[in-house]
């Protein structure tokens, strides 16, 4: 028996069974892995895998390959055109920005997940321009605009005094990246900022002051037609409650758990859980 033997470089065709405990990161290092063994020759048998499908760390496109009766010859050519078709893609976007920002190119940047969502029904014409008017003076670095797609990309930099002094002369450099895109059809403006430059005060000075944020209950609303919700961590703040305001639930399907929840009055804080998407074709 071998442990972590694999690796690159090394070729094993003569061995035919491989298992998998520890599941890796992506698609091509699992295809690099199981190609070490699953060389073809006439005096050998059929190469099996033996793999950990623990769905908490296998992503969607390794899930596929591992489901029962997955036929490997047409799965890795799906993945291979659908990866093919996201860089092209990605690549085209790219090319549409116009502007400077040398400082920080963009297939450097690396963005959060989080964002704000705007209802922007009211606005004709989107000028995020406007983002260097409302950015702290001097602070504005330079922007990058895809005008077909309706996407900026801004780069603020300034200083703030230390947060453990209050001395002016000890300052930290401040890089903020701003984002936004405005989705035309929908009537919505979505804003992501890093060190809270993101604001309603932005947002309103790129799409107009009739711009109000999406928030609270009704945030809760963009799981409309997604089917087979399983939820994987949900929090609840206590409209009323002396010693406990908050109670949180954690794992692999907490729905069981939420009857508990919510024997007294509590309301949504947030929610994770993957679903399926219900087709909607007039929509």
């Amino acid at each position: 028996m071998c442990v972590d033997m694999l690796g690159e470089g090394f070729d094993l065709p003569e061995l035919k069974i491989a298992g998998v405990h520890d599941g890796f990161a992506s698609v091509a290092v699992t295809l690099h892995f199981v190609g070490r063994f699953a060389r073809a020759r006439d005096d050998l048998g059929i190469a099996t895998v033996i793999a950990n499908t623990d769905q908490d760390r296998v992503d969607r496109a390794l899930a596929k390959l591992y489901a029962e009766e997955a036929d490997w010859n047409i799965l890795v050519s799906t993945i291979n055109a659908d990866r093919v078709g996201r860089e092209m893609g990605r690549a085209e976007v790219l090319a549409g920005f116009t502007g400077e920002l040398r400082e920080v190119p963009l297939q450097t940047i690396e963005p959060t997940m989080s964002t704000l969502v705007f209802r922007a029904k009211q606005c004709e014409n989107w000028d995020p321009h406007r983002i260097e008017d409302v950015a702290p003076a001097g602070s504005f670095i330079g922007m990058k605009l895809n005008q077909k797609e309706r996407i900026a990309v801004c780069v603020l930099r300034h200083e703030k005094i230390a947060k453990w002094t209050t001395s002016a002369m000890a300052t930290d450099v401040v890089w903020e990246l701003v984002l936004a895109h405005w989705d035309e059809n929908a009537g919505l403006l979505y804003l992501t900022g890093t060190g809270g430059s993101a604001s309603d005060d932005l947002a309103k000075a790129i799409c107009g002051d009739q711009t109000t944020r999406i928030r609270d209950q009704a945030v809760f609303r963009c799981f409309h037609d997604f089917n087979q919700l399983v939820i994987r961590n949900l929090g609840m703040t206590h409209r009323q409650g002396a010693g406990t305001r908050y109670s949180m639930l954690m794992g692999i399907d907490v729905s069981d758990g939420i009857d508990s929840l919510m024997r007294s009055e509590r309301i949504q804080n947030n929610i994770s859980v993957p679903g399926l998407k219900t087709a909607n074709p007039g929509h």
